[in-house]
């Protein structure tokens, strides 16, 4: 009996076996290309409270799925790793990091509020 799977919709593939999965299941199983992308499957580990968020995240709407919504934040993770690694170039060309009068001039002329330091707590003496 062949097993080849048969279209039967854009998102859908049944295989000829009579068991219906996504078109994207089955590009994950089989290491398949799914428009331009290609996707691998990948098992972690995350602290409780980050997948609950997640999770929430999902269910609220504002992501499709859990692998979509982790897919998005190590995304603009390593574009922050990046941009991060292109400014530490930038200021070893220029002579190095900004100093603190350098800093507030900055800010200023962006308009920029700077965070207000967190104070340590006081030590009971």
């Amino acid at each position: 009996m062949p097993t080849s799977p048969r279209s039967t919709s854009t998102d859908r593939v049944v295989l000829s076996l009579g068991t219906a999965v996504s078109a994207r299941g089955l590009a994950a199983v089989h290491g398949m290309t799914m428009g331009m992308t290609s996707y691998q499957k990948l098992a972690v580990s995350l602290p409780s409270r980050v997948a609950e968020r997640a999770r929430r995240a999902v269910r609220e709407g504002r992501a499709p799925s859990l692998s979509a919504y982790v897919a998005e934040a190590l995304d603009e993770k390593s574009t922050v790793d990046e941009l991060a690694s292109l400014l530490d170039a930038m200021l070893a060309e220029t002579g190095g990091p900004l100093t603190a009068a350098e800093q507030r001039a900055a800010d200023r002329a962006l308009g920029v509020t700077p965070k207000p330091r967190r104070r340590s707590p006081r030590r009971a003496r």
